[in-house]
């Protein structure tokens, strides 16, 4: 099983976003975990694009602190 964990301090931009879904089709990650996502809202589509399928699950924790906030696919 490959693991992938990485502190992006915030998803927002397309650059943080082109990198991980690079290093995810990369590695052939079988788990991901997004520390700092620093976003309120994550739903199905932005996990599927990230990931590059919409064949996954994934979980975001609910903490009030958005910075400390970690989304696992």
């Amino acid at each position: 099983m490959k693991i992938i964990c990485s502190n992006i301090r915030g998803k927002r931009g397309t650059t943080k976003r082109r990198y991980l879904r690079e290093i995810i089709a990369k590695k052939g990650a079988n788990l991901v975990c997004i520390h700092e996502t620093k976003t309120k809202l994550i739903n199905s589509p932005k996990c599927y694009d990230l990931w590059g399928d919409n064949n996954i699950e994934w979980a975001q924790s609910t903490t009030n602190n958005m910075a400390s906030r970690v989304l696992c696919i």
